[in-house]
Parts: structure tokens; C-alpha cells; sequence
């Protein structure tokens, strides 16, 4: 497998390891599309990482929770079903940042009691057999939530993440990396709920 559309600045960069697919046939991905920053802390060289779609919900477990996908279908191919690899070939991608409480607006992020948020950004594909070929990212940092109306805004800073499970044929491109920016999500609970609990089914 190889990896594209990491994005520098504005280069496409593509290299042949095993690693992160992000490309998503089909998808119209445009400037407005969510995105975060990952910068490694080996290399002096930040990607980004766009979406396609970016959701929000207070969480049950009391905070917030965002969710970004990209190359998931999300109308069921059978009644109870949300969300499916929209290739199986291809891999997709489901970040969850789950936001513990609510930091106080202009709230710094450069003490150690500022930890307040989670991060699973899982990435995978399923070949047909066996176990899924797959990488787990998972960190902790500071996040600030912004709630409005239709929308929620969640801004990443000081946030890292580190490759937590490899297998079948993937490969940690990136290694221990910052994770940064601000993502704008439409807030639907049910939606966020729902692609949740689906790629838990998908992993099981």
C-alpha cells in the first residue's frame, strides 16, 4: 500500500511505504474541508489532513465529543447499519476527540492541569480475511469548545498522538507527532452516536 494527499504547504506528497491511504475516490475535498495539522516531532515538516465530514455532540460520559471521517459511506447498506468502508480496498478514517469539560474562553494551554481532552484517530481497511489491516493513534492535549447554535468549534493545541496498534500490513508513517488547528463541526447527536457505536461493530 502507498500513501497520498499528505499535503505540505501546497504539495502533494507521496511516498511508496506501507502507511496512511487518505485519498478518497469519489470525495470532493475543497478548502472548506475540516482539517488538522500533524507535525512529527522527528522531522521538520508539518502534513495536512483534510476530512470530509466533521460532527459534535455533548458526550454521555458528561464534556464533548468531535468526530472526523473521511472515505466512509454514511447511508446504510441495511436497515441499523450508519456508516460501511465506502472501498474495502481503500483505507478510512475515524478521529475522535473526546473533550473531558470545558475549558473558561482564552484559557492557556502551557500548564500541566490544562490537559483536558482524548484522542483516538483510528485508520483501516478490511482485506476480507482475518484481522483488518489497521493503525491506532492516541494521545491527550488541550482542546477548547466554542458551542454555537448549529455548530460546534473545537480548536486542538498542544495535543499529541502516537501510534498505540499496527496490523496487517500497515506502517507508522509519521510517528510521535503534535497534532493542531480548528475544526468548525455541525453538531447532530445522534450522528456522532451512532458512527461511534457503528466502528466499534466494524472491529469487532
Amino acid at each position: 500500500m502507498s500513501w497520498s494527499n499528505f499535503v505540505t504547504g501546497k504539495r502533494v506528497l507521496a511516498a511508496a511505504t506501507a502507511a496512511l491511504v487518505v485519498s478518497c475516490p469519489g470525495c470532493i475535498i475543497g478548502p472548506k474541508s475540516p482539517q488538522l495539522t500533524f507535525s512529527p516531532h522527528t522531522r521538520q515538516i508539518d502534513y495536512l489532513q483534510r476530512f470530509d465530514e466533521a460532527w459534535a455532540a455533548p458526550s454521555p460520559r458528561g464534556g464533548y465529543d468531535l468526530v472526523l471521517t473521511r472515505g466512509l459511506g454514511l447511508k446504510s447498506r441495511k436497515e441499523g447499519r450508519v456508516i460501511h468502508p465506502a472501498n474495502t480496498s481503500a483505507l478510512n478514517q475515524v478521529l475522535h476527540v473526546h473533550v473531558t469539560w470545558r475549558p473558561a474562553r482564552g484559557s492557556k494551554s502551557d500548564y500541566p492541569a490544562a490537559t483536558n481532552s482524548s484522542i483516538h484517530w483510528r485508520v483501516f481497511n478490511r482485506d476480507g480475511e482475518g484481522e483488518p489491516n489497521e493503525i491506532i493513534y492516541q494521545g491527550v492535549g488541550f482542546v477548547a469548545v466554542d458551542i454555537g447554535g448549529s455548530h460546534t468549534t473545537f480548536t486542538l493545541r498542544d495535543v499529541n498522538v502516537k501510534a498505540e496498534k499496527i496490523s496487517g500490513a500497515m506502517r507508522d508513517p509519521l510517528g510521535p507527532s503534535a497534532l493542531s488547528g480548528t475544526v468548525r463541526a455541525r453538531n447532530d447527536a445522534e450522528k456522532v452516536r451512532r458512527i461511534l457505536a457503528e466502528l466499534d461493530d466494524l472491529h469487532r
